[in-house]
C-alpha cells in the first residue's frame, strides 16, 4: 500500500532524514524506548520534554472533539521525529500523539538534540525542515477543507483512514476501525444525510463496501481516480 507520494493523503508526515549518515546518527541519539500499540505519547496541555525518532511503527496525531471523535492531524512511520516543535520552543502540545502499532524510538532530551544541531548543521536543516513541513501540512489541510467538495472529503477520509487503520485482505484495503455515518461527518465537516448520500455513490461505483462492520476499500488507485474526476464538482 504505496501512498507516500499521493496529493490526496493529507495527513502523511515526511520522512525527515535526508542522508543515511543522519539516519545512523539519530538510531543512535538518546535512549531507546518503546510504545505499544494505543499507547498515548503525548496530549494537548503538556510541554514535552523530550522528542522521538520513530524507527519502527506508526503514530498518528489529532483532536479529539466533543462527541469523542478523533480528526486525524498527522501521521508518522519510521524514520520520522515528533515532538520536536514543542521540545524546542518550549510551547504546550496541542494534539493528542498516540501509537497506533507497537513502536520503537529512540527518546531524546533537549541537551542532546540542541548538542546534536551544533555539532552538525546538517541535522539542523533535517529539523528545521521537519518542523516546516508540519506548517505547510498545517496550511494544506486549512485549504482543503475550504475548498474541497463533499466528494473529496468523504473520499480523502477514507484515504486518509487506509493510511493509517488499513490492512490489506484479499485485494482490498479493510478499514478496522468501525466507521459510522455520524462519525465520518463530524471528521469531514459535513451533514450526515450528505455523507449517506456520498457513500451510496461509493457504493453504487463499487468502490467501497461493507462486511461485518468494516468498510472495505476495492482499489486504492480507483478510489483516488474517482476523487480526482469529482473535483470541483457541485454537490
Amino acid at each position: 500500500m504505496d501512498m507516500k507520494v499521493n496529493p490526496k493523503i493529507r495527513i502523511k508526515v515526511p520522512g525527515f532524514i535526508s542522508s543515511r549518515q543522519n539516519a545512523w546518527f539519530f538510531q543512535r541519539l538518546g535512549e531507546a524506548v518503546e510504545f505499544r500499540a494505543d499507547q498515548l505519547i503525548a496530549v494537548p496541555g503538556m510541554y514535552p520534554r523530550y522528542s522521538y525518532f520513530l524507527k519502527t511503527g506508526r503514530v498518528i496525531a489529532g483532536i479529539v472533539n466533543s462527541a469523542e471523535n478523533q480528526r486525524l492531524m498527522l501521521s508518522f512511520e519510521d524514520d520520522s521525529l515528533l515532538l520536536e516543535q514543542y521540545q524546542l520552543t518550549g510551547k504546550p502540545c496541542d494534539l493528542y500523539y498516540r501509537a497506533v502499532t507497537d513502536c520503537t524510538a529512540q527518546m531524546i532530551s533537549y541537551h542532546d538534540i540542541t548538542q546534536a544541531m551544533k555539532s552538525d548543521f546538517s541535522v539542523t536543516l533535517d529539523i528545521l525542515n521537519a518542523i516546516s513541513d508540519l506548517g505547510a501540512m498545517s496550511l494544506q489541510q486549512r485549504m482543503f477543507e475550504t475548498e474541497a467538495d463533499a466528494t473529496e472529503k468523504v473520499c480523502g477520509q477514507f484515504l486518509d483512514f487506509a493510511l493509517v487503520f488499513g490492512e490489506e485482505e484479499n485485494g482490498e484495503i479493510v478499514i478496522t476501525e468501525r466507521l459510522t455515518q455520524d462519525k465520518i461527518g463530524a471528521l469531514s465537516g459535513l451533514h450526515r444525510v450528505t455523507v449517506a448520500r456520498e457513500l451510496k455513490k461509493l457504493r453504487e461505483h463499487g468502490l467501497l463496501r461493507v462486511e461485518d462492520g468494516l468498510y472495505r476499500i476495492r482499489s486504492l488507485n480507483a478510489l483516488i481516480e474517482y476523487c480526482d474526476s469529482h473535483t470541483g464538482e457541485p454537490h
